[in-house]
């Protein structure tokens, strides 16, 4: 009987190193042309031209076509694309970048392994649509409009680009003015998270319309996904 165990072991063990091994890699490229106005700075325009191109990249993905055809939820849609963005592209980096006047344009480019890509798809459409996850807020204060990750050797940044929707120097001791982040792991457990106040992150506060990027730089390394929400 152990000798049945062991042969049925070693007979897994080489089908799924076969199946690892024969896996196809595949690269997906995107990119992206923003302008920026006058109260934003060139690193969030190039924050804000980076995260879609990469949107671009994952949405071109034929799987990633298929398997949110029949998704109507644009907000569910938009939270699958960050948690692929967030841990499922390899060797993800800048092809070419162009800075004429205030217009930028990015291509990004990078590999995906398709039988895990294929996975994650199925998995997290379903998870999704039972589950509604925020990762774009809005509290009427301030407002997420993209998440940004950012790897500098082992360390992982993740920039959360917010856009204020009123004055909000007088609301240091709002709750409202924090924008807080959530991190998970490939299992989805909570491995904590870490919140910020934007007006004592940025110490003159934020005008109407200002564009703005909190980074976060304390990010546990069993991190894969992540979600960026506001207090209201």
């Amino acid at each position: 009987m152990k000798r049945i165990v062991l042969i049925t072991i070693i007979v897994f063990s080489v089908f799924l190193s076969l199946r690892l091994a024969t896996a196809e890699r595949i690269k997906i490229t995107g990119e992206y042309s923003y302008t920026y106005g006058d109260n934003e700075s060139l690193v969030d325009a190039k924050n804000i031209c980076y995260s879609m191109a990469v949107r671009n990249a994952i949405e071109s993905y034929k799987t990633f076509i298929v398997a949110t055809s029949t998704v109507n939820d644009y907000k569910l849609i938009k939270d699958l694309i960050q948690i692929i963005s967030s841990g499922y592209i390899e060797d993800l980096k800048i092809a070419e970048e162009t800075i004429k006047g205030r217009n930028i344009k990015i291509r990004v480019e990078g590999y995906i392994v398709t039988d895990v890509i294929d996975m994650v798809l199925q998995r997290e459409v379903e998870r999704l649509r039972g589950k509604e996850i925020e990762a774009i807020d809005d509290n009427g204060v301030i407002k997420i409009v993209n998440i940004v990750k950012r790897v500098r050797g082992s360390d992982i940044q993740i920039d959360v680009v917010i856009k204020a929707i009123i004055r909000i120097e007088d609301y240091t001791e709002d709750e409202r003015a924090k924008v807080c982040i959530d991190y998970y792991d490939f299992r989805g457990t909570p491995l904590g998270g870490d919140c910020k106040n934007a007006v004592t992150y940025f110490t003159r506060g934020l005008i109407p319309n200002q564009i703005k990027t909190l980074s976060f730089t304390h990010v546990p390394e069993d991190t894969v996904s992540y979600r960026s929400w506001l207090l209201k």
